[in-house]
Parts: structure tokens; sequence; C-alpha cells
């Protein structure tokens, strides 16, 4: 590829238009040419700074006031003027179809200046206002609606009145706590790692209707367990060091009698080395995995009511060196993960997707998609590591959302329909349902921890508790 070429597609900077073969030849051109990575960084630059113009929302009740004031404007100035105001006003005024030849401004401009007098005037200035509030109407037929309208939620949404009341509920963690490294919750349970006096690590379970505590593993301070997730009747952590781990699944209700063994690491190239992420639901649990020959995969375990000793299913895989693949998740009838690599031009992150016929195709419409989870039939990601927070429907690829600006990708966490995420040192909270701001982004504020998990969100509470929030 030429870097005229390369300037071209840069130019019209429409990701979504470019073939494979244009995409994979600019990323090589792109990887040997400084000239034309410092033209990539320039465009990006002018697209961030156009995403980061604020949005502007009119006073409640703006448009019937200007409405009614032209309505008194017209009634005094007679039918001649309420003729010249209606026909460029009216809400119903038909679209002009390519066939019809329109008039110039210069020529209304001259038919009209000569009998327009100043209060008249004063009426059309107004009534360019109210075209401005109805153009959102009109953007909605156009392909830039789906971006006004995202713009107009985000800027809303943060400063939505917060008048529903919370219900949270608080517990207390077991008396040998010390430290708590994470807590997750589901309708049934809570589930937390914590530390005690000596620095060992322990899992505690506590039924969230009977407040019984049970220990479901134990560990040591070199060898410490972590909790990884958890589902209405089951948990998944790792217990170990970095270099020799085991992955477990313990039943919930049953103490560590209900503990398996689901992976283990080893010192073979083909042995696995790392945990990438993790994921479950009542139905399945997801792993990202790569082994120390650089091989990453996807894996599947079915979680029937008991049983967890089946073989995993490989999902995804990839052996190209340097690439990993990651946050795995899924909703009804699709799984997702992020396949992610650096190279000079940094850190990429594409979206892949297998359906429940098997077929596996690219999500995300670029390799800048980070952080992707599961809200509500809503795909969320961070575009960059620390850009904008995103959202696109599942059913309906045409239906996007900006949702906040300088988002922290790894902060990015998901409770059934609520998505939290921590932008200029705040943490914030988005209804991916009622595409407004939560209630409970006041409560979780000064939080020194908030975690979130299928249907809950988990923070850090006074006095050493723990709050849980229960998304409906």
């Amino acid at each position: 590829m030429t870097c005229r070429r390369a300037h071209q597609l840069l130019a019209a900077y429409r990701r979504d238009d470019w073939s494979p073969s244009d995409r994979a030849a600019l990323g090589k051109h792109l990887s040997t040419c400084a000239s034309c990575r410092r033209v990539e960084a320039a465009y990006r630059g002018v697209g961030e700074s156009v995403r980061q113009l604020p949005s502007i929302t009119p006073p409640p009740g703006f448009r019937e006031a200007v409405f009614a004031a032209i309505r008194a404007d017209e009634q005094r100035q007679g039918r001649t003027a309420a003729s010249v105001t209606e026909a460029d006003t009216s809400p119903e005024l038909p679209v002009i179809s390519s066939r019809q030849r329109p008039i110039s401004l210069t020529t209304i401009r001259k038919q009209r200046a000569a009998w327009i007098n100043p209060r008249v005037g004063l009426v059309a200035a107004a009534a360019v206002v109210v075209l401005g509030l109805l153009s959102v109407q009109i953007l909605q037929h156009s392909g830039l609606g789906t971006l006004a309208a995202s713009l107009g939620s985000a800027h809303t949404g943060s400063n939505q009145p917060r008048t529903s009341t919370l219900t949270v509920a608080s517990y207390m963690p077991d008396t040998h706590v010390r430290t708590i490294s994470r807590a997750l919750a589901t309708a049934n349970w809570l589930v937390y790692s914590a530390a005690d006096s000596s620095g060992a690590t322990t899992i505690y379970a506590e039924n969230r209707q009977t407040k019984q505590i049970v220990s479901l593993a134990h560990g040591s301070a070199n060898a410490p367990v972590m909790l990884r997730a958890v589902t209405n009747d089951w948990a998944f952590w790792t217990a170990g060091s970095v270099s020799d781990w085991t992955f477990y699944a313990g039943y919930l209700g049953v103490g560590d009698t209900g503990t398996t063994a689901l992976l283990k690491s080893g010192t073979a190239a083909e042995s696995l080395a790392r945990v990438n992420g993790v994921w479950a639901n009542g139905r399945q649990a997801l792993l990202a995995v790569t082994t120390h020959a650089g091989v990453s995969k996807v894996l599947q375990y079915a979680l029937p009511a008991t049983n967890t000793n089946a073989q995993p299913a490989t999902v995804a895989q990839t052996a190209v060196q340097g690439h990993a693949l990651t946050a795995p998740s899924a909703d009804s009838s699709s799984i997702y993960w992020a396949e992610q690599w650096s190279d000079v031009r940094g850190l990429h992150s594409l979206v892949w997707t297998r359906t429940a016929t098997g077929q596996t195709h690219q999500f995300s419409p670029d390799d800048t998609a980070f952080a992707p989870h599961i809200a509500n039939g809503l795909m969320i990601w961070v575009e960059g590591q620390h850009g904008t927070l995103e959202a696109r429907s599942l059913s309906n690829s045409q239906q996007k959302w900006v949702v906040a600006q300088s988002v922290d990708s790894e902060s990015v966490r998901v409770a059934g329909e609520m998505v939290l995420w921590r932008a200029d040192g705040a943490l914030h909270a988005w209804n991916a349902r009622t595409h407004t701001a939560s209630a409970v982004e006041a409560e979780i504020q000064t939080a020194a921890w908030v975690e979130a998990c299928e249907s809950s969100i988990v923070w850090a509470g006074p006095g050493g508790s723990i709050n849980v929030y229960d998304v409906h």
C-alpha cells in the first residue's frame, strides 16, 4: 500500500467501510511508516475532540414557551405575519424531493425584506431556535440520528434526578476476616475472599436468607485463593501461586465437600500458564486461558445442578503468538470474547462472537474495542483503553449509544442491566434499560471497593461491613 492510498483511507476514517484486505494492508503499512502513523494519530485526535464536545439540552418548557410567543405575535400581526411564520416553522413541513427545485435563501430574503417588520423579524429568529429543537426529529431519519440520540442520553443521564429509594442489604464478614480482597453476590449468596491477621486467605459463602457463613477454601500468604465468579449455585476460584495454580468450582450450600478441581497449570508447552478471564451464569461457565506455548482458548463448562466433571468444550482458539483471548461473556444465544495483542502502535482489542449454530465472526468494527460486557441486550465496550464507553444493541446493530467519556476500561463492571465504571477518578452507574444514570451511583461514590456480578452490586460499607444492592 502506498502512502497516498493510506491517506485516502485515513481521511475518510470510516473503518466500517474498509474491506478486510484494506484493513490488513493499512495495518501493515502503518507498522512500517512513521509518517502515516502521525497522520493516523492526527485524525484520531480530531475524532476524539468531536466526541468530547458537550451536548446542550434546552431547559424544560423552552419549546412550549417559544411557540406560545410565536402564537401571540401571530395574533397581533394578523394573517400575513402568520402565513410567513407558519411556512417555515410548522413541524409538518414536507420534505423536498429531488425532483422539486428549492427556492434559494437569497431569493426568500429579497422577497421578504420589503414587508417584514422588526417584530416579525424577532418571531422568525425565535422560529430558528425552534427548528433547532425540531432537528432532533429530522435527525432520526438521517445518518446522524443515532449520534444525536446517544449524546443526548449521555448528557441527560448524568443529571438524572435520583428519586428512587434503594434497598441496600448490609452484612458483617466472618470474625476472622481482616481485609476483604473481593466480594460477589447473587440473590441467594454473598461470597468473598479475605485474609486474616496472618495473611492467610479464605473464601467464605454466606447464605443471604439464613445468614449462615461457611468456608469454601483456605489458602496461605504465598499461595492465596482468588475469587473469580459466582452464580446462584456455584462459586469459582483459583488457588496457588502464579506458576502453580488450580481452578476450582464449589457447589454452594454444601461447604468444601462440594469442591471440584476443573483445571490445573503445568510446566509442559501445551500445559496451561495463566487464566485470562472467567464468566459464569446459571447455565455455563466460560474460561479464557493461555498455554506456555502461547495458544489461547475460550473454554465452556456446562453447569448442571450438581456435576462439573464433564470436560469443557473449546469455543475459540488462536495460536498466533502474542495474541490472547480474554473477557468471555454470553447472552441467551451467543458467546463473546476479546482478542488482545500489542505491536508498535500499542495495545489492540478485537471482539468476536460465536452463535448457537457454531458460526464465529468479528463483532467489533475495529481493534479498539476494550472490556466487552453484556448488559440488558446491549454490548458494552470502551473505545480505547481510556476512551468512550459505548453501547450497541445485540438485536439491532444500527442502534448505538455513547454512554460516557474518559472511561478507564479496566474499571467497567456489569450487574444485570446496571453498568459501572470509573471516569476522571469518580465512580458512575448507568441503567442499560432506561438509559439514565442510576441512584446507586450516590451510594458507591466513596466506597473503598465496588464489584458487580450477575444481578447484584457489592461494595465496602461502614465499619467493615459489606453492602449489597440487588438490581431489579
